[in-house]
């Protein structure tokens, strides 16, 4: 039976949803949710009990729609269409912090050139992955490590993963998903 209390009323469609402790994260295409907080575009954090408030404080605000979320202790990956959020010039992908107003951590910048795909980002073992339509870059310095394609060990967990969220896709590419050490 669906709790008739929690309703983080939208104006647009979730795509992606993630439970971190007493936190719920959503991305999508909308501009307002999380019942009488408006303004928030593309992604919110809202409370898992009581109506689904969103946090009066943390705001991304993203330009464009969120399509995956993970979430790494205070740190909150998303990925999808946008090129700014969490105060900064982000393409496609972005870290944010999971407490104060949501910012982008100013050391970790990535520019995809196309989006990440519904759901398709992944954190295990202090790496991040990510699939999604872009090309570039295929190697890239960051300050927290290093953006490679994936090695052939690791294949094994990506294609099992696209396969099933994309099950419909009749192929499976080495330029559109990417590990973020």
């Amino acid at each position: 039976m669906a709790d008739g209390t929690w309703n983080p009323i939208t104006d647009g469609s979730v795509l992606s949803i993630v439970i971190n402790g007493a936190d719920v994260y959503v991305g999508g295409s909308f501009t307002n949710i999380g019942s009488s907080i408006t303004g928030r575009r593309g992604i919110a954090k809202l409370s898992s009990t009581g109506t689904g408030l969103a946090d009066a404080t943390w705001n991304p605000d993203s330009d464009n729609d969120i399509f995956s979320i993970v979430v790494n202790g205070t740190d909150v990956y998303v990925g999808g269409q946008f090129t700014y959020i969490g105060g900064a010039a982000r393409n496609r992908i972005a870290k944010l912090s999971s407490t104060g107003t949501g910012l982008a951590d100013p050391a970790w910048s990535i520019s995809l050139n196309s989006f990440i795909y519904l759901n398709s980002l992944v954190f295990d073992s202090g790496v991040l992955y990510a699939g999604g339509s872009f090309t570039s870059p295929t190697n890239y310095f960051l300050v927290t490590g290093i953006f490679s394609v994936p090695t052939l060990g690791e294949w094994g967990m990506i294609i099992l993963g696209v396969l099933f969220i994309f099950a419909g896709y009749r192929y499976i590419s080495r330029r559109n998903t990417a590990r973020i050490v």
